[in-house]
């Protein structure tokens, strides 16, 4: 099972919004005509204008390098050889681990050892078997059978517009947006790796991943979208002063909410499945209660919120002083820090409406996942002092991440580099960052132990 794969604060930076309310003509057809009289020849090598990024304060430190040419080696061969999909729907991770360990410092032969590991259980790509194109893109949406009839396309269009506008073109569509967020968030996330690391191949990759998920969170996020927050109760905002656990009181206030007690139980067959059906609307009302400004600022505490509260709920949930099955780590929660940690290279190449939305959505997928997980409780003060059993020698994060790099799980090198670039942001906040990664490396690598599949937060998880 361990190997089972299933979203700013640096200093002294300008602002710079992109404008995203520019009108556009009410009957574009005469200027599309015009476009097709006076087009040159070439049209398909031209690239449309990238809207100027977001500068925002606090931005993710760039990777320690770009991937070396052996890496972009490995990366093609996965490109070319690999279906994104294998088993049951489960998700091909090998970019995702492969380039954490390469920012983590792993050796050359770490990294070929990675891609030995993933070959053994990934599905070979097929050759496509349907012609997709800019006309009939959204016609198939949420068919994984046609992963590389979609992967032919946007490796044609990442070649033709480049990496970011490929992604302004076809990521953020409303169409789009639930696919995206879809599969435990496995679209966005590797969105971000393939933005972070300049990877045509791995956006590419990203883009057609999200395009073969069903848009199974299109309710909720429909739901949001049309909530005016004029009219909303108790709204939390987040303005450039917010501090970083400005969210924790909004996921107390879940936790103790008795409404979601007779929704979904331990018991039923598939939580996320019934947690979108019975609870959009309760989703709904607590995402809806976060107001993020319009600026680039609030931008940047709101990632940073978004983070701070994530990490706690994966890092505390699973702590139970005194019960022998202490501690555990929910496999489901870890994605939660994960894709914020993806939001971070996301959101600086958005129109800022664009970008609001898309944390907002996030937030709303993150408490999705919390009910589903049934509410562990959010235990910042208990995580920061909680001790590991004995002297593990983890007092540094180089100890860490070289501990990280050893394991051959899928997913601590990606939590640990996640945790390791908050707190070069954000500072320590009190040694937050720094414990989760040390308990999940103890837990994963020294214990030896596994991720919790069962849902931390429900107390029949807990019984023997």
């Amino acid at each position: 099972m361990g190997r089972l794969a299933f979203p700013f604060v640096c200093k002294n930076t300008t602002i710079k919004v992109v404008n995203a309310s520019m009108p556009r003509p009410t009957n574009p057809a005469p200027f599309v005509r015009f476009l097709k009289m006076t087009a040159p020849p070439k049209v398909h090598n031209l690239k449309p204008p990238t809207p100027p990024p977001l500068t925002i304060p606090h931005k993710p430190p760039p990777p320690p390098q770009l991937p070396t040419p052996f890496v972009r080696s490995l990366l093609d061969r996965n490109h070319r050889e690999h279906h994104i999909y294998f088993g049951e729907g489960l998700h091909n991770h090998f970019p995702h681990t492969m380039l954490s360990l390469f920012a983590l410092g792993a050796p050359q032969a770490r990294l070929v050892k990675e891609y030995d590991l993933e070959d053994r259980y990934l599905v070979k790509l097929n050759q496509p078997s349907t012609v997709i194109d800019a006309t009939n893109w959204t016609k198939y949406i949420g068919d994984r059978n046609l992963y590389s009839s979609y992967l032919q396309f946007f490796d044609q269009q990442v070649e033709q517009l480049g990496i970011v506008p490929a992604m302004l073109e076809y990521a953020l569509k409303p169409v789009m947006i639930p696919s995206l967020l879809s599969g435990l968030l496995h679209p966005l996330i590797h969105l971000g790796y393939g933005l972070e690391f300049e990877s045509p191949m791995v956006v590419a990759e990203a883009l057609s991943q999200a395009s073969t998920h069903p848009p199974r969170p299109k309710k909720v996020l429909d739901m949001i979208f049309a909530v005016d927050q004029g009219s909303v109760q108790g709204l939390i905002p987040t303005t450039a002063s917010s501090d970083a656990t400005q969210l924790v009181p909004l996921f107390n206030e879940i936790y103790k909410d008795d409404r979601l007690d007779k929704l979904v139980r331990f018991q039923d067959s598939d939580r996320s499945s019934t947690t979108t059906h019975k609870c959009a609307g309760i989703i709904t009302e607590y995402a809806s209660r976060w107001y993020i400004d319009s600026n680039a600022d609030s931008l940047a505490h709101a990632l940073r919120a978004l983070f701070y509260v994530t990490t706690v709920i994966y890092g505390s949930g699973g702590l139970r002083p005194g019960h022998p099955q202490s501690s555990k780590f929910d496999f489901f929660l870890l994605h939660l820090v994960t894709s914020t940690f993806a939001c971070l290279h996301v959101v600086p190449h958005l129109p800022i409406d664009t970008a609001i939305y898309l944390l907002r959505s996030q937030l709303a997928m993150c408490i999705h996942q919390y009910i589903a997980r049934g509410r562990p409780p959010l235990q910042p003060v208990l995580l920061i002092s909680y001790p590991l059993a004995g002297n593990r020698g983890l007092d540094t994060w180089e100890q860490v991440m070289q501990l990280a790099i050893t394991s051959e799980d899928l997913h601590v090198p990606k939590i640990v580099r996640s945790l390791h670039v908050a707190e070069t942001m954000y500072g320590s906040e009190e040694g937050l960052w720094l414990q989760a990664a040390r308990f999940t490396v103890d837990h994963m690598v020294n214990e030896k132990r596994d991720w919790d599949f069962t849902g931390c937060g429900w107390d029949e998880a807990w019984n023997p």
